[in-house]
């Protein structure tokens, strides 16, 4: 586990962007590698009403939290359909849902075996994935990892305690906040680490 921390440490030192899972374990103050790692984006889960999920990890390393869902059915904790392969459906040490010794994934599969409805801090860590995208996308500029890390914090939407905590990070992402800059309308002063030159962005 301490390898795979130093590879993405080293992604990042590289210029990529890396979001992690917390994980799964329900702990306060321990999240697993490689999303303990010091440089990459850590995500926790929370549910439709931003209600932190009862198996998502915390700790000092945790940076955001995003949509992960907490349990299955119910018109306030909907699922999340994620990209799925009938190769791994027909795979069973590949699979994702035990029933005693039987798998039933199919019970969870949506479009004949290519997406799958899931919960956890691996569906919440492609959302946070996502709004970096978005936010690198809408401005055009070659950010570092850590400026979108910085940007992805402090456009999110506080959650728990005020300010950063080891359960909600620095909040729920919030993509149309990041997109257009800052959660307060003000400037977001960015600087483009390949071109030394720099400037404001404003929030809409």
């Amino acid at each position: 586990m301490r390898n795979m921390a130093i590879a993405v440490n080293a992604a990042v030192d590289a210029g990529v962007v890396v979001t992690c899972a917390s994980g799964n374990d329900g702990s306060p103050t321990e999240i697993v590698s490689p999303a303990c790692a010091s440089k990459v984006i850590a995500v926790g889960s929370v549910d439709k009403v931003d209600a932190l999920a009862s198996y998502s990890d915390g700790g000092v390393e945790l940076d955001l939290v995003a949509p992960g869902e907490d349990q299955f059915g119910g018109a306030h904790y909907p699922e999340i359909v994620s990209c799925f392969s009938t190769l791994v459906l027909q795979a069973p040490e590949y699979c994702m849902y035990w029933l005693d010794a039987d798998c039933v994934d199919d019970w969870f599969t949506v479009e004949g075996g290519k997406y799958i409805r899931a919960v956890g801090t691996s569906m919440a860590a492609p959302h946070a994935a996502g709004a970096a995208s978005r936010c690198c996308w809408r401005r055009i500029l070659r950010l570092t990892p850590q400026q979108v890390r910085e940007i992805l914090q402090s456009t999110a939407d506080d959650l728990g305690a005020a300010g950063w905590d080891n359960l909600y990070g620095w909040g729920r992402i919030n993509i149309g906040a990041c997109a257009r800059g800052r959660a307060d309308g003000g400037q977001l002063s960015v600087r483009d680490h390949v071109t030394g030159g720099g400037g404001n962005v404003r929030g809409g």
